[in-house]
């Protein structure tokens, strides 16, 4: 008896096709990395804005708080929609948002903007390149690749905070030595006067 069926037939991975996974993998690992890095040093910038804004804790844990329950619920609807609409415009508009949110926060005025733009927007966006991994990879890379995806966010929490606490600091001493350096340059084009 003859097979009638056709035999299924595996379509053969090009050496490109393989390279370009994984440079896909490897930029959305990165991209996590300065994205999810904000929550592993919330701390720090919980401090800032309630010195900043002059607000209580409550109002200056909205923002993350926010964030993070509507990545979690937006998570469902990027799933559907990388079915529609293709990984690349998908990953292109998430950073277009994420830029202009992270713009937008530095012209924030009270917590309600922060709230708008790091909560809100961010938490609609951030979701979509761990969404699109497990697509582009295929079956038989997804899970070494949503482990490396994995623990480069973990990494983010132990060096995000260090970096930073450390930024922070550079700039609290350039801001103290702002009036220095400001009566340095009046001396020094007083001199050239003379």
């Amino acid at each position: 008896m003859t097979n009638v069926l056709p035999e299924e037939k595996s379509m053969p991975v090009l050496a490109s096709d393989e390279y370009r996974v994984w440079i896909v993998a490897v930029s959305c690992s990165m991209i996590a990395f300065f994205l999810f890095g904000v929550f592993r040093s919330y701390g720090i910038l919980y401090l800032e804005i309630i010195i900043t804004f002059h607000t209580t804790r409550a109002q200056a844990s909205w923002p993350l708080s926010l964030c993070a329950s509507i990545m979690n619920v937006v998570g469902i609807f990027a799933g559907l929609l990388i079915h529609f609409v293709s990984a690349h415009c998908i990953v292109l508009a998430g950073m277009v948002v994420l830029a202009l949110s992270f713009s937008l926060c530095f012209l924030a005025q009270n917590t309600v903007h922060l709230i708008v733009f790091l909560g809100v927007l961010q938490g609609l966006t951030r979701v979509l390149v761990i969404v699109v991994v497990p697509e582009y990879l295929g079956l038989e890379n997804q899970a070494i690749a949503q482990g490396l995806l994995m623990f480069v966010v973990g990494i983010t929490s132990m060096g995000k905070p260090l970096l930073i606490g450390a930024l922070s600091i550079i700039v609290a001493i350039l801001w103290l030595l702002e009036p220095l350096l400001k009566r340095q340059r009046v001396v020094t084009s007083q001199q050239k006067i003379t």
